[in-house]
């Protein structure tokens, strides 16, 4: 499918990524174990208490719309590591070549140069 704009002929270019999105836990719904967990912390232990606190975490989404990631603490979060080790590293591969490359046949149309 080509777009024309400015009079110009243009392949549609969209960035599409498998985003990986968790919400923030309820602690206050599990009370007894949030009350261990606030007690490993003031004991200054912070290995166990961000272990423990796994427990209250949501399971991880995978969606196409960008989101928080709490366990990550970021806005928005896209898990790509070695190709050989993921199918959906290879998709985020593919995608941003893909847009890359539309990217430069889109500057070349502009420029004129076919």
């Amino acid at each position: 499918k080509i777009i024309v704009a400015d009079g110009l002929a243009q392949l549609p270019n969209e960035l599409k990524l498998p985003y990986r999105r968790q919400p923030a836990p309820d602690f206050k719904s599990r009370e007894a174990e949030s009350r261990h967990m606030d007690f490993l912390y003031a004991m200054n232990k912070r290995y166990p208490h961000a272990w423990y606190a796994r427990r209250f975490f949501n399971s991880v989404q995978v969606s196409e719309d960008a989101g928080p990631h709490f366990g990550m603490g970021l806005e928005c979060y896209v898990q790509w590591t070695s190709p050989i080790r993921r199918l959906t590293d290879l998709q985020v591969h593919a995608a941003l070549k893909r847009y890359l490359r539309k990217k430069r046949i889109n500057l070349l149309i502009q420029k004129g140069i076919p």
